[in-house]
């Protein structure tokens, strides 16, 4: 999917949905996006800051009667979101022996699926509900993301596109090489449990559009949208920022607004590049194992979007890894 600021939407569909029975991707399939799935789960939380049911300095503990992380005393609702909190990357919620930190919340960056868990967790406790309730009810109803999931789940798995792995996961594998389908894995992760259509996440990625403008939409108020965007944390890799489930990167000198997502059977990337007003959204029903994320294919989509709209020659893609 691919969209202009000014109202341009397009959208691509490549390839099969299920090998066996021979079925074409279509628009109407849903894709597993992976960690995306964090920018939902902290915009779900500000919609419940900008309520006052909510603070992003919200203390984990006192959120959450009963949990207890070892030199985790301080760790608050936005050192979660932004990563910070110094939780290990995966890991239950309640181990043997307790969670832990690995430095003092707020010093340092370590991506912590953990971490989101239990920022979550915190939106169940202040929403009253179920966390895909929550962001179902909080953001994709608002947004009119009408034909996207807020919750992995088996009941759903006629609509999803089969995922595919390695064929021998027990060696490195030829690429291309031999695959089988992936199994299939309920999820209602808030690290990771969001599937959506390439039309809804156009959806989304106009709301992104305004959200880099200070707009909130109908999600939460302008003023809030200002706070969403405005303190994100030195992370994600050198020279980028992270605050909110979202990555702040420069790739060719355009600073974008990033995620990618790694799943059982999907693996996605979205880039916006908000100053020129171009978005891209891509995903493969492909295994995470590959340690493949389809970054370059919207990287050189907000490439080609910005060349047309600059009416220059077409740039020449990178080589595929």
């Amino acid at each position: 999917a691919v969209v202009t600021r000014d109202g341009f939407s397009g959208f691509v569909q490549s390839g099969l949905a299920d090998i066996d029975k021979d079925i074409e991707v279509g628009p109407q399939h849903l894709f597993q996006i992976g960690s995306i799935s964090k920018m939902f789960t902290a915009l779900a939380a500000w919609s419940l800051i900008d309520e006052g049911k909510l603070s992003p300095d919200t203390r984990l503990e006192e959120a959450l009667a009963g949990l207890s992380v070892r030199g985790g005393k301080a760790i608050t609702l936005q050192h979660l979101l932004n990563h910070t909190a110094g939780l290990p990357a995966d890991s239950a919620i309640f181990p043997e022996g307790g969670l832990w930190t690995g430095f003092a919340p707020g010093t340092n960056w370590s991506y912590s699926n953990s971490g989101y868990a239990l920022a979550g967790m915190m939106v169940e406790a202040a929403d009253g509900g179920l966390y895909p309730g929550a962001v179902d009810a909080r953001v994709l109803k608002k947004l009119g993301m009408a034909q996207s999931v807020s919750a992995i789940r088996v009941a759903d798995r006629a609509r999803y596109a089969q995922g595919y792995e390695p064929a021998l996961s027990d060696r490195l594998n030829f690429r291309p090489g031999a695959m089988s389908p992936s199994p299939w894995v309920d999820s209602d992760s808030p690290a990771g449990c969001l599937a959506a259509t390439p039309g809804d996440m156009a959806i989304f990625m106009r709301f992104l559009f305004g959200l880099a403008d200070g707009k909130g939409g109908a999600v939460f108020s302008d003023e809030t949208a200002k706070r969403f965007l405005a303190d994100p944390a030195d992370g994600w890799g050198p020279g980028a920022k992270y605050g909110n489930g979202i990555a702040r990167i420069a790739v060719d000198g355009r600073n974008y607004l990033h995620h990618t997502g790694g799943m059982v059977s999907f693996c996605s990337a979205l880039h916006v590049d908000a100053e020129a007003g171009v978005a891209a959204f891509a995903s493969a029903n492909v295994h995470y194992a590959l340690n493949y994320r389809p970054s370059r294919v919207t990287t050189y989509a907000c490439e080609l979007l910005r060349a047309v709209r600059a009416k220059a020659s077409a740039p020449a893609p990178k080589p595929a890894k």
